[in-house]
């Protein structure tokens, strides 16, 4: 009998007709104001005419020399070298690096002074070079890989592109590539087998317009393709190297593919860096992946598909005051758009993700974010999942056919990522959102799945048979109140459920 009772109850609170005592939720239903919406970045500035104009700044012809590798400190400094014996063996004895400073280098610069370094030959109306050693670009130094060139980085003899100094790709080429068998350095699944990269260091701009980079980096730190980062240096270092910037890392990516890279785009503590019209294809871990403490970046307007272990664009660990928008993210392995590790106050807005292995948006660990006007379909994991991320807004997005919930909230201690020194990623184990306009329609795993948070505002949010019960799309700690949130749609206001346990 005490059963039969108990499904009734609970019964006439999922059709509203009674308010349920055990609920750890109170319930109001308020108007709000009228959603505003920041400016997008303008990038209108972003043209062909862009790029040439930085390189019109340099007029004087760069010095090119042979240098010992072991004395060029930063290289050792920035971890890009770590074992120097295996180097040597590569280089066949003492390694070197060919060393450009104090002006502009072309390649053919480069190979003229120095022709067995840099290997020259015409095929097909282009100029292929292949460097037998690394190069390196001091900071008061420059070099251009101009329209049909393109620099082979050999795979076998441990060469790599790095510096601080300003880096031009206009309409070439930059490949790892493997003598061996006359090939990219095709990823072989082994991610510490050596492929050649590029990095960029403090001070260092980065200017890639309209070119290919393929088969670049591997599992070794500020090696993992196309890298641009930032470090403090001592007060030594700075004088004894007087032509290192002490400045932060940026650049401007513009309508470039990347192809089989480790991560098709890596940042540490890189500052207004512009990733705009790019297309990500097949790369290994991440098609695109700002990291730790970098800010204010621009991420527009990209495709980046097939990835082949993790997501398509990551942000993670304190990328803040950033904007991801009108992206295209589809077929990757995990997510198509991820924030993580209190990446803050940040906007991801006009984003298409689909067809990805995981969810079309995460946000795990991440404060602060307005997720507007998106599209996410067809994902096999939820359309938006959130995780331990407080006063995230959900507007205007459309969000169907997803595996799991159309948004997805839940908290978790993450006792078991051992993986993780959660000491450098301070959380806590609370969810709140603020889900306002946009249409929810036949997600599997309901419209709304949320439970255990502080707050949850819903309004005015188009629904169409989402989960398996006809009139129930909330799920989670919402399943009470599935009448009263549909009751409360109408015009100008919000349904709030405040967590009687919680700060809200």
């Amino acid at each position: 009998m005490s059963k039969l009772i108990a499904c009734i109850a609970s019964a006439l609170c999922c059709l509203g007709f009674i308010t349920p005592t055990y609920a750890n939720y109170d319930v109001e239903v308020k108007p709000y104001k009228q959603r505003g919406y920041p400016a997008l970045p303008d990038v209108s500035q972003y043209t062909e005419a862009f790029f040439y104009d930085h390189l019109a700044k340099w007029t004087h012809k760069a010095d090119v020399t042979l240098e010992r590798l072991p004395e060029q400190h930063l290289i050792r400094r920035y971890r890009l070298v770590n074992d120097m014996q295996a180097q040597a063996k590569a280089q066949g004895g003492i390694p070197e690096v060919l060393v450009v400073s104090d002006g502009i280098a072309t390649l053919q610069d480069i190979s003229s002074r120095y022709p067995n370094a840099l290997v020259h030959k015409s095929k097909e109306g282009k100029d292929i070079y292949l460097a037998k050693f690394p190069i390196l670009v001091k900071g008061s130094a420059a070099i251009l890989v101009s329209k049909n060139q393109e620099l082979r980085l050999s795979e076998e003899r441990h060469t790599f592109l790095v510096g601080g100094g300003e880096f031009f790709v206009l309409s070439g080429a930059v490949k790892s590539w493997r003598e061996s068998t006359q090939t990219p350095s095709y990823w072989t699944g082994d991610k510490d087998a050596y492929r050649a990269f590029y990095t960029g260091w403090n001070g260092s701009r980065t200017y890639f317009y309209d070119s290919t980079f393929e088969s670049l980096g591997y599992w070794n730190v500020k090696a993992y393709g196309v890298t641009l980062t930032s470090t403090s240096l001592s007060v030594n270092e700075r004088t004894s190297m007087p032509w290192i910037k002490d400045d932060i890392a940026t650049g401007v990516l513009m309508k470039n593919k990347f192809i089989d890279v480790y991560y098709g785009f890596y940042c540490y503590k890189a500052q207004d860096v512009v990733i705009l019209e790019n297309e990500y294809i097949k790369n290994i871990v991440y098609g695109i992946d700002p990291h730790d403490y970098s800010e204010r970046l621009i991420i527009a307007r990209n495709r980046t598909w097939g990835t082949l272990i993790k997501h398509g664009i990551i942000i993670s660990r304190e990328v803040n005051n950033s904007f991801i928008f009108e992206n295209v993210s589809y077929d990757n392995t995990r997510s198509g758009i991820m924030l993580d590790r209190t990446s803050l106050n940040n906007v991801i807005a006009k984003n298409t993700a689909y067809n990805n292995g995981g969810d079309g948006l995460t946000v795990q660990e991440s404060n602060y974010n307005l997720v507007w006007d998106n599209l996410f379909y067809n994902n096999k994991q939820h359309g938006i999942n959130v995780r331990n991320s407080q006063h995230v807004r959900l507007y205007d997005n459309t969000v169907f056919a997803n595996g799991g919930a159309g948004i997805y909230g839940h908290v978790n201690n993450l006792a078991d990522h051992t993986h993780r020194k959660l000491y450098l990623d301070p959380f806590e184990t609370k969810v709140s959102i603020d889900v306002r306009g946009g249409k929810l329609i036949a997600n599997a795993g309901g419209a709304i799945n949320v439970s255990e948070f502080e707050y949850a505002k819903i309004a005015e949010v188009a629904l169409g048979d989402n989960g398996e019960k006809p009139g129930q799309p909330f799920k989670g700690d919402l399943t009470p109140y599935n009448r009263q949130i549909l009751n409360s749609h109408r015009a100008g206001h919000y349904l709030k459920l405040n967590s009687k346990n919680g700060v809200n």
